[in-house]
């Protein structure tokens, strides 16, 4: 028996695996979103509840790198609103309600700033931001308060 037998018993499952990936892959690449506007009611509704401003909705902030970084993931609901929001020159913060103290977007020496800037035309994309968070400063259940130019989003929980 030896190797041979052993690679043919595993040569087959894997192609078949292959074969489904390729697929699933090949389906998904021609599947193309619904811009926001022709979304349902629904869903609208969905998109644009609580901690909205801007043309933007914050979905939720959680830790990253060990609790040094907070990830702050938001999704664009209006599409004009958030073009005058946002440009790679918008200054972006994050503010911990408790001390005031105000969290920073890390600007990386070879990466640029730890942020998306949205596209022109994706309103059901999903957006991420890393700010800073010095020495854990900022805990689990804690209330911050985005802020994007004149914008202020306030009392978003950190999950």
């Amino acid at each position: 028996m030896g190797f041979n037998h052993l690679e043919k018993r595993i040569a087959v499952p894997l192609a078949t695996l292959s074969l489904i990936c390729c697929t699933l892959i090949a389906s998904d690449a021609n599947a193309q979103p619904a811009p926001f506007s022709t979304l349902s009611a629904a869903v609208q509704k969905r998109m644009s509840t609580a901690h909205e401003a801007g043309g933007i909705k914050v979905e939720r902030v959680t830790f990253a790198v060990g609790g040094m970084k907070l990830d702050l993931r938001y999704r664009v609901t209006d599409i004009e609103k958030a073009k005058k929001v946002f440009t790679n020159g918008t200054a972006l913060s994050l503010i911990d309600q408790a001390t005031g103290k105000i969290l920073e977007v890390p600007n990386m020496p070879k990466i640029g700033k730890l942020r998306q800037v949205p596209n022109q035309t994706e309103a059901w994309r999903v957006y991420w931001i890393m700010f800073d968070n010095p020495g854990a400063l900022v805990k689990k259940g804690g209330k911050v308060t985005l802020v994007i130019g004149d914008i202020k989003i306030k009392d978003i929980i950190v999950e």
